[in-house]
């Protein structure tokens, strides 16, 4: 029995745009609610896999929207302060952020002029993406992962 040598694959995310798209925080609040999990997860923390972290940068894709495009810092202080791992599941991290949003538009005044640019949801696709490297032997995975010179 011949057997197939281990491939090495990386990985590429591709983003695609699919809406809904929010020009004021009552529509970002509508699309939080109705959007996937898969969605959510890429604006929260899957910004950690597409951003270097700054101590000064807003933690979420929702947070850098609302202070950049809508100029509205308080909105954007108070999504910043969700934390998407103390939430524990995708639907309490949507609770909370829905309840972030709706609270801060029931506390008035909410800015009316609509965002620049509108914040559009996305959807990533992970595409495994062959590295050109081979192993048949337990001495070839090892170099393959980086971890063998020419003589281990």
């Amino acid at each position: 029995m011949t057997l197939m040598p281990f491939v090495f694959h990386g990985c590429l995310a591709v983003r695609e745009l699919v809406g809904p798209d929010a020009r004021d925080a009552r529509a970002l609040l509508e699309g939080i609610g109705q959007v996937s999990d898969e969605m959510l997860f890429t604006h929260t923390a899957g910004t950690m896999l597409r951003r270097t972290v700054q101590g000064d940068a807003w933690p979420n894709d929702f947070a850098l929207w609302a202070a950049t495009e809508l100029g509205d810092q308080a909105l954007a202080e108070r999504l910043a302060m969700v934390d998407v791992f103390d939430a524990g599941s995708l639907d309490a991290l949507r609770g909370n952020l829905v309840a972030v949003l709706e609270d801060h538009l029931h506390r008035g005044p909410v800015a009316t002029t609509p965002a620049v640019e509108p914040f559009v949801f996305l959807r990533t696709h992970v595409v495994a993406v062959p590295l050109g490297v081979n192993a048949s032997t337990l001495r070839e995975v090892r170099r393959g992962l980086g971890g063998g010179g020419a003589g281990a």
